[in-house]
């Protein structure tokens, strides 16, 4: 434990931001072969206090997870000191080089079929009032870091999606693919009829 009382942050090059999907599934504590190092991990931020964290392990893979994308009913994902903030802040203190992100979407692609697994390759944000830059917001609360200009033109990556492809196939999940866009905004928004429509089919295939 640290001097404050919080979690050390261990050195993992893996994060697992998980979902609604990976709570019920009681990841990674149920799953065979995935060894707990330590749950319930809270870790100080200067914007305040993380959500619970799990350190795991499989295969040798060291790996941090956090439940529902480090937010709870105290930690909102909004300006100022957002849950993203937090997550991020620990991923990059971390080490982490590669990021999981789950999610439990709808699809506005009807050759979708329900169950289907898709990796998406590209997103269209529409949110508002979210972190973008966690330098830039850590330099505005005095710390001296460095100032990181990065550029989204492939987003996500290549190998790690292919490999989620195979490993879903392989689970059962026929329906596996990548290519897809994904499109957000704070909801209801396309979950809207009027908005999953003409309009969100040109957008994006998963929202």
């Amino acid at each position: 434990m640290s001097i404050s009382g919080m979690a050390e942050i261990p050195k993992v090059k893996i994060a697992v931001l998980g979902g609604s999907t990976t709570i019920g599934a009681n990841f990674p504590r149920a799953y065979k072969g995935v060894n707990v190092i330590a749950d319930g991990l809270v870790f100080e931020t200067p914007f305040g206090p993380t959500t619970p964290f799990t350190h795991a392990e499989v295969d040798g893979k060291e790996f941090l997870y956090v439940d529902f994308h480090g937010i709870n009913r105290e930690v909102r994902n909004t300006l100022p000191d957002s849950s993203g903030e937090r997550v991020f802040y620990v991923l990059w203190k971390a080490g982490v080089r590669k990021v999981i992100g789950t999610a439990l979407c709808g699809s506005t692609n009807r050759l979708l079929d329900p169950a289907d697994v898709v990796i998406p390759d590209d997103f269209v944000d529409f949110t508002t009032n979210r972190p973008q830059m966690l330098m830039v917001n850590l330099q505005d609360k005095g710390f001296d870091v460095p100032r990181y200009s990065y550029r989204l033109f492939q987003p996500t990556c290549p190998i790690l999606s292919d490999s989620l492809v195979e490993t879903c196939k392989d689970a059962g999940f026929p329906g596996s693919s990548r290519g897809a866009s994904w499109a957000w905004r704070r909801g209801p928004g396309l979950r809207a009829r009027p908005r999953s429509g003409s309009g969100g089919r040109t957008w994006a295939s998963i929202s």
